[in-house]
C-alpha cells in the first residue's frame, strides 16, 4: 500500500523544510522585535515614599509589615517602624514617610 509521500519527489522535501525553516526564522524575528527586550517591575524603594499602605502585623519603633501597591502594580511586603513608641495594629492605613537605606526599612505614619 502507498502512503501519500511516495508520490512526492525528494526537491519538494527540500523546498518544503527550505521554506518552513526559513519562514519560521522570519516570523520569529518580526515577533522577537515587537517584544520588549528587558521586562522589569522594579521600583526603588525611595519611589514608595509617599504611598499608602496597610499594616499586616503590628508596627512599633521596632519593626513591623506593611502591605503596599507600587507604581508599577505589584502588592509588596514590606519592613516598617515607627518613629513614636505608639504601636499601629494591623489593619490600620498607614503612609510610609521616610525609607532608611542602612537598614531598608520605611518609618510610616498613621494616614
Amino acid at each position: 500500500m502507498l502512503g501519500v509521500l511516495d508520490f512526492a519527489p525528494a526537491k519538494a522535501y527540500l523546498g518544503a523544510a527550505v521554506v518552513a525553516l526559513t519562514g519560521t526564522g522570519l516570523l520569529s524575528e518580526l515577533l522577537a522585535s515587537l517584544i520588549p527586550k528587558e521586562e522589569s517591575y522594579y521600583c526603588l524603594p525611595e519611589e514608595l515614599v509617599g504611598g499608602q499602605a496597610a499594616v499586616l502585623y503590628t508596627v512599633g519603633k521596632d519593626a513591623g509589615m506593611v502591605r503596599i501597591l507600587d507604581p508599577c502594580g505589584n502588592l509588596r511586603d514590606l519592613p516598617a517602624r515607627t518613629r513614636s513608641t505608639t504601636e499601629i495594629p494591623s489593619g490600620t492605613t498607614v503612609v510610609l514617610t521616610d525609607y532608611d537605606a542602612g537598614a531598608a526599612m520605611f518609618y510610616v505614619e498613621t494616614a
